[in-house]
């Protein structure tokens, strides 16, 4: 990160005149110093792209550093660097594959929705490419187009994968899962002996840029002992040069006195006694020794100072040696830190390799993992449906014993009533016909009590007359005739009594003939009670049972369906799982909400605003530059006008976006790809005028259409850009007005038709 901020750190805002836009200048001098708030490794770097070396940047001289100088008396003009990093990084960027793969990532998941590397600025180790050979081969297409994105967009929208529908195959296999987690778990192990070795490459390169930042601290030290001993000796130098100019006058104007005394003291000699010649010596000698003596001082002054000088260039050669030196050893820690680079950069691609490759194992095994919780919960579901339907039956069955016996208990209840109805009436009749044998029993009783008291006094009597005829007097016959009237009442009496008797019993025995038959009839009637009673009960029993198998059924069915319903919401979130790791794979279309620009674009599409346009472009085109007579039209007249449509079209339609990000974007700072629904959108499709009024241009389009069935087709294929079902057209023709003479009724129609499609989730959503 820092050695792209090298590139640009240079950078200032150029703006002298408050008044004039402000511009982007560049200064030539400046590096980049950090500290890593994760190692507090600290470093220095030159500008350097992604898994890239620092770049060799060429020395600029002192006074050559622009191109075009800052200028006090011009504050206007804006400096130029002779050498500019940021053109350096703008002729280095397009040839970098980090930024190609960015660039062809970010555009495939724009259209699909979807990028191979998602986050789409996660481009690292632990977020790897779903398919890295689609990654390169959109790379290496994107580069080959020369970053043509248009050309490149026209590619992704004809491919297979574009066009692939966003649901599920009907049936999907999860492959070996244990397998899969085997090879994560290999990779993952050569990952980590990958790491091992990508730490150690980071530490050398550490300790190499640590050293690195020391030798440039050793230069700035060393730099700084170089000015004060260039101002100690640039003081030096003009005493010396003064004291040295000083000293060749004296020594000038000594010369020719001290040749002059030489002279003298010749002549003088060789005339000793020429006074006038020695007196000329003695003055010319004491000029020299003047000038001798102010020679001596001057040398004496240039000497010192000459020694300072030479001191003063001695600390300043051995600062500039210092520097020198310096800079030495930060060449040879440079060539250190280049060398650990390499090495890093090596260690870094083989780490990524090694990670991705564990990631991808990793994906694999998650996705295995996926399917196979997808088929292990389509399998529960499946038995918590077929025991829903088993209870639901069990249900049924128990309801429906519960109804029957429930029909059957009245019928019961009401045969009852009349068995017991019966057996009271028949109980009251055998208990009075008792009450009559009873009555009866007691007067044959008593008959045939008087039959025994008769038969009794019978026999007592003839006793007696027994006696009684054994004596001869007239007492004894007196009673004999008395015993023989008596006996013969008491026979009467006898026979009247059995006679009685046998009445009481005859009519005793009939009686009781009929008790036994009321006996009987109450005993049946009883049994009927008894059964029906019993029938009662055994109904009651039944509605209970079936009462208590409705309330277990109902507490299984309540079970069931609770299981059935987390078995359907476990189905539900393994098909949502598995959709969205089958979207990320590719294996099936993304299914995501258009952007605020797509669907105001499309939109304009479907309602013909943008087709308008083109033709006003077109005849704009042709007004501006009508061909002459008898030309025709070449191929850069028609690529010219093509361009001129483009931008044409543009200009005119490009206000509208602004309601759709307002409405439709999420907030400053919110991720844009989440999808929501608001007030403020639903009332802009149903009460703004933006849409109905963009509707105008389409259905007058369609109402030319007078048949149903191709006008429903029309509409779909302008629309969805799909064919309608059968289903979907005879509710066109239902929605149709009956009355197609009157057009603002199939106006209105068509307009709310449309306005439905164009609103309906179908239109919002790329799928």
């Amino acid at each position: 990160y820092y050695g792209i901020y090298a590139f640009l750190s240079r950078s200032y805002i150029f703006q002298p005149d408050k008044k004039k836009s402000a511009l982007l200048a560049e200064k030539p001098t400046g590096e980049v110093s950090f500290k890593s708030v994760f190692t507090s490794v600290s470093g220095r770097t030159r500008p350097r792209l992604p898994v890239g070396v620092e770049i060799t940047e060429p020395a600029v001289k002192a006074g050559t550093e622009y191109t075009v100088k800052p200028n006090p008396k011009n504050k206007n003009l804006r400096p130029i660097p002779a050498y500019s990093r940021r053109a350096r990084l703008a002729e280095l960027a397009a040839g970098n594959r980090m930024f190609q793969r960015n660039i062809a990532n970010r555009l495939w998941g724009h259209l699909m929705g979807r990028a191979v590397v998602e986050p789409r600025d996660g481009l690292h180790t632990d977020n790897p490419a779903t398919h890295p050979a689609l990654l390169e081969l959109l790379t290496d297409g994107l580069v080959e187009m020369k970053f043509d994105m248009r050309a490149f967009l026209r590619e992704v929208a004809l491919t297979k994968a574009y066009q692939r529908s966003f649901q599920l195959p009907p049936s999907l296999t999860a492959p070996n899962v244990a397998a899969l987690h085997e090879v994560f778990k290999k990779q993952s192990l050569a990952s980590e002996a990958v790491q091992k070795e990508f730490d150690t490459a980071k530490e050398a390169l550490d300790k190499a840029r640590g050293d690195r930042l020391a030798a440039n601290a050793a230069i700035d030290a060393a730099k700084k002992a170089v000015p004060a001993a260039k101002k100690a000796f640039d003081a030096t130098v003009k005493p010396l040069a003064d004291s040295q100019k000083a000293l060749a006058a004296k020594q000038a104007k000594l010369k020719p006195v001290a040749a002059a005394a030489t002279a003298a003291k010749t002549a003088a000699d060789a005339v000793k006694d020429n006074k006038e010649l020695a007196a000329a010596y003695a003055k010319i000698k004491t000029e020299a020794d003047k000038y001798a003596a102010e020679v001596a001082t001057a040398q004496k002054d240039t000497d010192a100072k000459s020694a300072a000088n030479k001191a003063a260039q001695a600390k300043l050669t051995a600062a500039e040696k210092g520097v020198t030196a310096a800079q030495a050893k930060w060449t040879a820690a440079d060539q250190s830190v280049q060398a650990a680079d390499k090495i890093w950069i090596t260690a870094s691609a083989k780490r990524e390799q090694s990670k991705a490759a564990a990631s991808r194992a990793m994906r694999h095994w998650e996705d295995a993992q996926a399917l196979a919780e997808l088929t292990a919960s389509k399998t529960t579901h499946a038995t918590a449906q077929k025991a829903f339907a088993d209870t639901q039956q069990a249900l049924k069955s128990a309801q429906a014993a519960q109804t029957a016996a429930g029909a059957a208990l009245p019928k019961a209840q009401a045969a009852m009533a009349t068995a017991q109805k019966a057996s009271t009436a028949e109980a009251t009749a055998r208990a009075a016909q008792q009450k009559l044998v009873d009555a009866k029993s007691a007067e044959a009783k008593a008959a045939a009590d008087a039959v025994a008291q008769s038969t009794e006094t019978a026999k007592l009597t003839a006793e007696a007359l027994a006696l009684a005829s054994k004596r001869n007097d007239a007492e004894g016959q007196a009673l004999k005739a008395k015993l023989t009237a008596a006996k013969a009442r008491a026979d009467e009496a006898t026979m009247k009594a059995r006679t009685v008797d046998a009445l009481f019993k005859k009519e005793v025995g009939a009686l009781a003939t009929v008790l036994a038959q009321r006996e009987a009839a109450a005993k049946d009637a009883a049994g009927k009670l008894a059964a029906t009673q019993k029938a009662v009960v055994s109904v009651q029993s039944r509605m209970a049972e079936a009462k208590k198998r409705a309330d277990a059924a109902q507490a299984k069915l309540a079970l069931a369906t609770k299981t059935q319903q987390e078995a359907g919401d476990r189905v539900d979130a393994a098909v949502s799982t598995v959709t969205k790791r089958w979207s990320r794979n590719v294996a099936t279309g993304a299914f995501t909400h258009l952007t605020p620009e797509q669907l105001c674009w499309s939109m304009m599409e479907a309602t013909g605003q943008v087709a308008a346009q083109r033709n006003a472009g077109i005849a704009d085109f042709n007004k501006k530059n009508p061909l002459k007579e008898g030309a025709k039209e070449d191929a850069a007249r028609q690529a010219a006008r093509a361009k001129h449509v483009e931008k044409f079209v543009y200009d005119k339609l490009k206000g509208n976006t602004a309601n759709f990000i307002k409405l439709f974007g999420g907030a400053a700072g919110e991720p844009q790809t989440d999808f929501y629904a608001t007030a403020d959108q639903a009332l802009f499709f149903t009460n703004g005028p933006t849409i109905r009024g963009w509707l105008n241009t389409l259905t007058a389009r369609l109402g030319k259409i007078t048949e149903p069935k191709p006008l429903a087709e029309e509409l779909y294929l302008t629309i969805l850009t799909r064919r309608p079902t059968p289903a979907e057209s005879a509710l066109v023709e239902k929605l149709l007005p009956a009355d197609s003479k009157d057009p603002k009724q199939k106006t209105a129609a068509i307009q709310d038709i449309a306005w439905g499609l164009l609103t309906s989730s179908e239109f919002r959503f790329n799928h």
